[in-house]
């Protein structure tokens, strides 16, 4: 806070959660509120837009959903923004789930000790969702 004041022209200070606790945390000291005049909500992305975000990260990395495996990633999306809505990490549950999915993939794939093309490496299949949803070891997301 010092710092912030001393050098208010110099310094940025960004401060990011969740609406509730951000309130709380304002609430501790009555001064932050004014040394924070500018805030700024940003809802919650889509399922759609959720989705668009996998692509991107997929493409990246050279993998892509098929049509079943975009149907389950919907489903779980839409699943765990229902159970969670308070704390659904939005592009960072959707990071993390394509991590598993890739994770998932490999070891379907190294686990039948097959040799196959480069196509089917970079596919992701519905069961490498449904694994991902448990992490694969039966560990909820």
């Amino acid at each position: 806070m010092k710092a912030m004041e001393d050098r208010h022209k110099q310094f940025i200070a960004v401060l990011a959660g969740y609406p509730e606790e951000m309130e709380r945390f304002f609430s501790m000291n009555s001064g932050l509120p004014s040394r924070f005049p500018i805030v700024v909500d940003f809802p919650s992305y889509s399922v759609a837009e959720l989705l668009k975000i996998a692509d991107g990260i997929l493409r990246s990395r050279d993998f892509y959903l098929t049509d079943q495996a975009r149907e389950q990633l919907t489903k779980l999306i839409q699943k765990e923004r229902y159970r969670n809505p308070r704390t659904f990490s939005n592009g960072r549950f959707v990071r993390h789930a394509v991590e598993r999915m890739i994770r998932s993939q490999a070891i379907r794939l190294l686990e039948t000790g097959k040799k196959y093309d480069e196509l089917t490496l970079k596919r992701i299949e519905k069961e490498d969702v449904a694994d991902a949803e448990t992490d694969g070891k039966g560990w909820m997301i």
